[in-house]
């Protein structure tokens, strides 16, 4: 396409982009004003580009949609005479290289989902992890390559390491590290999925997949993330993978069995690893959707039949009242099935740092650390030291093996409540101990 014209054509988007967004429509006339073409020029234009796809004719002028769906790269390349260019308008030019790494990246995401998906599948965490390690590797190999950065490894006189001929270039979990364009709960997502590969790759454990449901998740939303953020939104994978179809009604007991099967069986390391992985995260880390995906899914009792209205819909923690919180917990026992549940430690309880981000986002008031223990020794819910001796148990409870406390969600709600008069808040916030 020659420069004149790409001129043209962005002075024909900003055009449509204005009218667009002040809902107005355009003529023939305004289009030819702005670009200068001759009227045989926009005419070749509306029929082979634009028609029923971006102008819609409507007597005498044209109503404009879908345009807010194109950058002005995109468009350019849809207008573009080049085939190739316009019949993927989304897909940006790369470097041959860098379509290699993501086509590879791509493919690989998608084989990762459909293991993961197959019903007869039994080692589904054990290919899903894999394949998405691939898939990580590929993309972030594939972000390096187009933005010139080295990638390789190197020995102490700057000479490339080659086997077989090509430079060894970093795995995963090099590329994590020499990287600041992912944040660190995906860090740590990664981190612990290439550590579980390397636990469980030799192994037949099939009764892992809920354990590691949540982080399985996150790392494919943040690959989708990642991918569609720097390669546009051509290049997702999110159309073409289906919500799988759950049995959770009907078959919840043969998955607490395998629950229980894992936590019996002799996989002392993986689950010392999985434990101690995740005790050394921050409290912030690890409540982080982006780290590990945990969802409720229940049943949406009204849908408008009148309406578009999807079926699931993913409420996130972050976004929910807590007097909300409270009332989906209540919907959530009445349709869960009574079943006998695997025992869990500290199942709904607190650190004091997470009672503090509650309370204080629920009163929208600083509460910090040291403003906890003022409370706790207002309402005289515990002793100092370390002892269960003295705890109020409906709000604090005393955990013996790490010898420390964790607080209820009843705690939570009396300090929300509590705090929400400015008397008691002040009273608290400058308690000092008698």
């Amino acid at each position: 396409m020659k420069k004149d014209q790409y001129s043209k054509l962005k002075l024909l988007y900003g055009l449509l982009n204005i009218k667009f967004e002040n809902d107005e429509t355009v003529t023939k006339n305004e289009i030819i004003e702005r670009t200068g073409w001759k009227s045989s020029t926009f005419n070749t234009y509306y029929n082979k580009k634009m028609k029923d796809k971006i102008l819609f004719k409507s007597k005498d002028s044209y109503i404009i949609k879908n345009i807010n769906k194109y950058d002005e790269s995109s468009f350019l390349r849809f207008m573009s005479q080049n085939q190739s260019k316009n019949e993927k308008p989304f897909k940006k030019d790369l470097k041959p290289l860098t379509e290699q790494y993501l086509e590879k990246a791509i493919e690989s995401a998608y084989l990762a989902v459909d293991i993961y998906n197959r019903p007869q599948t039994k080692f589904r965490t054990d290919g899903y992890i894999v394949m998405m390690i691939i898939a990580w590797t590929s993309l972030l190999h594939s972000i390096f390559e187009e933005n010139d950065i080295d990638y390789y490894y190197k020995r102490s006189d700057g000479s490339y390491i080659i086997i077989d001929g090509d430079k060894k270039t970093w795995e995963l979990s090099e590329c994590v590290k020499n990287t600041d364009m992912i944040e660190e709960p995906i860090k740590d997502n990664l981190k612990f999925m290439i550590g579980l590969r390397n636990k469980i790759e030799h192994r037949f454990i099939p009764s892992l997949d809920l354990e590691v449901c949540g982080e399985c998740q996150a790392m494919l939303l943040n690959f989708e993330e990642l991918l569609t953020k720097m390669y546009g939104s051509g290049y997702s994978i999110e159309a073409n993978i289906a919500i799988p179809l759950q049995l959770a009604n009907f078959n919840g007991e043969s998955k607490k069995m395998a629950m229980r099967k894992f936590y019996n069986d002799n996989f002392d390391d993986i689950k010392k690893y999985i434990c101690d992985f995740r005790n050394a995260l921050s409290d912030d880390i690890y409540n982080d959707m982006r780290y590990s995906f945990k969802v409720f899914l229940v049943p949406k009792l009204k849908n408008n039949k009148n309406k578009d209205d999807i079926s699931m819909e993913f409420l996130n923690f972050k976004d929910i009242d807590l007097k909300d919180y409270d009332e989906l917990l209540k919907a959530i026992t009445l349709i869960k099935e009574k079943t006998v549940e695997i025992p869990v430690i500290n199942k709904d309880k607190y650190k004091p740092s997470q009672v503090c981000n509650i309370v204080s986002r629920n009163i929208n008031k600083e509460f910090k650390i040291h403003h906890h223990t003022n409370a706790w020794k207002y309402y005289g819910v515990r002793k100092n030291g370390h002892q269960s001796d003295g705890c109020k148990t409906q709000y604090c409870q005393f955990d013996a093996l790490h010898k420390d406390y964790s607080y209820t969600l009843e705690w939570i709600k009396f300090l929300t409540d509590e705090l929400s008069d400015i008397l008691v808040y002040e009273s608290i916030i400058n308690y000092k101990e008698k």
